[in-house]
């Protein structure tokens, strides 16, 4: 778990609210905030409310999940280790158990001869911020990924299972093999020895039950120089007869993520996706009075050098999630916020989003605080270094909120 860090900063904006954005002369909200708010300008009717502390907080996240039947959903694994002196070395296993066929198993399998099992791996592909698209890689993606399979030994289902969690596994390796950075699909075939032990499970009508499926890991004290992502529906274990190739599609999956912490900072705040933690925000919203609101955004703002280069890839992540944490309930999922190739994080005005925070100016509705998390689905390591104490020329994280009308005092 990360430490909890806050970061006073009140003082450094302590400053007057700034003023951004203008409304109609006749103060229609309908006409306000279409276009992308433009941070820059300085206009009567726009006023930003800064972060009072940022801190780090536990939040629930998870691993593990279903490809296609079941929930949570979960459509990629991860599987490598790496070194990474900014974020903290991290490394992914991955745990997959198979469903039977999609047009079921031929009338005669039960009676036939499995002559060769394999395990077949896809590459992921992901969308960056920058809309290219490439193979999901964390780390070095010239880095070759040795691999060994062993077989998973008991009984268990891909919910409620921690990020770390491991699963009991037999001590035999079943195989091994070199993933390399040019392959887009590898097939890994078992020891022909295992196979034959295991026929009769893998024919049996109570294969769902009798079969658990395979961790896939780096060789112990092996750090592979990237942590790459496989495409849970795109993945089978094959299964080979004197007659036939049957593909028994991933369904069950877990990734097992053991990540060591950040470098301290001053001035940023940074999470990195699957880990149980929250980027948690406090806003003071007394000063802006009970107002009608026309538009409400959140803006955070990134330190995108952080998302490495070329040689050493830490992809920036495209989504995240802001929720309210009200002192005595649940919380309350306000808003998507997108991240795109430049700028801040931001909610972009979305309407339900606005009625949220309007809730709040209106006393109807309050938040302890405002935590931020990265999505689970699709499991990654992706980063969002947020700056928390920027130069006193450049905003930082803020509510920037467009008012109809001078505010209720």
């Amino acid at each position: 778990m990360l430490p909890v860090r806050s970061l006073n900063l009140a003082a450094r904006f302590a400053a007057p609210l700034l003023l951004l954005l203008t409304l109609s002369a006749c103060q229609d909200p309908t006409g306000v905030g279409l276009g992308l708010i433009d941070d820059d300008a300085s206009q009567p009717n726009a006023q930003s409310v800064f972060a009072t502390s940022a801190s780090l907080q536990p939040a629930e996240t998870t691993t593990a999940g279903f490809a296609s039947s079941g929930a949570p959903v979960q459509s990629r694994v991860l599987i490598g280790s790496v070194v990474d002196p900014l974020y903290g070395d991290a490394s992914a296993r991955a745990y997959l158990d198979a469903n039977l066929p999609g047009a079921g198993r031929p009338e005669n399998f039960q009676d036939s001869t499995i002559t060769a099992v394999a395990l077949q791996l896809r590459f992921d592909t992901y969308i960056s911020v920058d809309s290219d698209t490439s193979f999901y890689v964390y780390g070095d993606p010239a880095a070759e990924l040795p691999v060994e399979i062993r077989e998973i030994t008991s009984g268990w289902a891909p919910t409620d299972l921690a990020v770390n969690a491991t699963l009991p596994v037999g001590d035999a390796v079943l195989a091994t093999g070199r993933i390399l950075p040019t392959d887009t699909t590898v097939t890994i075939n078992l020891d022909p020895a295992w196979v034959s032990a295991n026929a009769d499970k893998i024919r049996s009508t109570e294969f769902l039950t009798e079969f658990e499926g395979f961790e896939v890991r780096v060789p112990d004290a092996t750090v592979s120089g990237g942590i790459r992502g496989f495409n849970v529906s795109l993945s089978d274990m094959l299964v080979a007869t004197s007659q036939d190739t049957l593909e028994f599609p991933i369904n069950e999956v877990l990734t097992s993520l053991n990540q060591e912490d950040a470098a301290p900072s001053t001035d940023l705040l940074a999470i990195r996706a699957g880990r149980a933690s929250a980027l948690a925000f406090e806003f003071d919203f007394a000063p802006i009075g009970v107002s009608a609101l026309a538009r409400a955004d959140v803006r955070l703002p990134l330190d995108r050098s952080q998302a490495g280069g070329a040689a050493f890839v830490r992809p920036l992540a495209r989504q995240a999630l802001l929720t309210g944490i009200p002192s005595n309930s649940e919380q309350v999922q306000l808003s998507v916020l997108s991240i795109g190739s430049e700028g801040d994080v931001t909610s972009q005005g979305a309407a339900g989003f606005t009625a949220a925070i309007q809730d709040v100016l209106i006393g109807t509705q309050s938040y302890d605080r405002y935590d931020v998390t990265l999505q689970s689905n699709p499991v990654s390591l992706d980063v969002l270094p947020v700056i928390v104490a920027p130069p006193a020329d450049q905003p930082g994280p803020r509510f920037t909120l467009t008012l109809v009308g001078q505010p209720v005092q």
